[in-house]
């Protein structure tokens, strides 16, 4: 192993300076050295460092991340060869929905580990599992990387809105990203769209939908803080499942969060479909995504003030070519992770 750094976004919740003194405290390999951002971007850029000088090396770099969603998302955008990359979440942002993907939820636990593997008790291979990321290009040269989730469309620009708000203090509201949903539902800033889409390469399979709230594809189980969206998922099997979501109404939202952030249930996937491949809760579920290229469809005029946005593990990205197609690929087995695995019921 080369360096063991541990980066800390300190604006990421309201509690990761707290964690940082937790960290410097209870973990027993004192060979950590913690590093703070200062802005967006630095997390990505210390890594891209990092990763040269373990390729110089030929040696793994172990990285903790004290942050959330989008510090996870920024480190594994560096430069350079991921797959020598471990990282370590330590959930302190607002959104932890790919620590939850990993059990990497509770602090005590994951320091526990960490000094088992320090003191020799336990091994690091034990907690360390390759995960696929998501590859996205855009508006013709634009790229960006996902770790769990992509979306374009209605997400999009409630994404935009929550990461608006968090800049505003909002990062307070544990469910920012419910109240900021209805906001957009209820105010109507968001307009249904109609795509054209390919999955997997297969053109002779292009489709063309209307009234589409959203298109949401993702390699993790959570999404939105906590709900339970893709519980059919794997990290690591080169695939991906996909959400095409028709306009909905209120009502119909809170029917669908009832199963998927209360009740926790795969009611949204295995619902009986009508001939187009929708259910009642008007999701056409797709498993078994390996690509996919997805294109706006241009209205007989556009809105003028009308703005497209993607989604990538909460954070946002303007579209502003929209009449041209955005792509994602898997990048298979790209880079590692810590998880802990789930304890089986006795």
């Amino acid at each position: 192993m080369h360096e063991k750094p541990v980066i800390i976004n300190p604006v990421s919740g309201n509690n990761s300076m707290k964690v940082l003194k937790y960290l410097q405290k209870n973990l027993e390999d004192k060979g950590f050295h913690y590093y703070i951002t200062k802005e967006k971007g630095d997390g990505a850029r210390f890594i891209t460092e990092r990763l040269a000088a373990a390729e110089k090396l030929d040696k793994m770099l172990l990285a903790l991340i004290v942050g959330g969603d989008g510090t996870c998302n920024e480190v594994s955008n560096a430069d350079g060869n991921l797959d020598r990359l471990i990282v370590g979440i330590i959930p302190a942002g607002t959104g932890k929905d790919m620590a939850r993907s990993l059990n990497m939820t509770d602090i005590d636990d994951i320091c526990e580990i960490q000094n088992q593997i320090y003191t020799g008790k336990a091994n690091l291979e034990n907690y360390v599992k390759p995960i696929d990321l998501i590859k996205i290009s855009f508006d013709e040269g634009k790229e960006a990387k996902a770790n769990y989730l992509f979306s374009i469309g209605f997400d999009g620009v409630v994404c935009k809105e929550v990461n608006g708000s968090r800049r505003k203090g909002g990062f307070r509201d544990k469910n920012i990203y419910i109240t900021k949903a209805i906001e957009v539902l209820r105010e109507k800033k968001y307009l249904p769209i109609e795509i054209e889409y390919v999955l997997n390469d297969d053109d002779s399979a292009k489709k063309t939908v209307d009234d589409i709230l959203m298109f949401t594809i993702m390699n993790g189980r959570y999404a939105g803080s906590g709900i339970n969206y893709n519980p059919e998922y794997s990290l690591n099997d080169g695939l991906l499942e996909g959400f095409l979501i028709k306009s909905l109404t209120l009502g119909e939202v809170t029917k669908l969060l009832w199963h998927v952030r209360v009740k926790k249930d795969n009611e949204h996937i295995i619902s009986a479909r009508d001939a187009n491949g929708f259910n009642r809760f008007k999701i056409n579920y797709m498993p078994g995504i390996k690509s996919a290229s997805i294109k706006i469809q241009p209205p007989a005029e556009w809105v003028s003030d009308q703005e497209y946005y993607l989604n990538t593990d909460g954070e946002h990205h303007q579209i502003e070519k929209p009449d041209k197609p955005v792509q994602l690929d898997v990048l298979h087995n790209a880079t590692f992770m810590m998880y802990i695995p789930e304890k089986k019921p006795r």
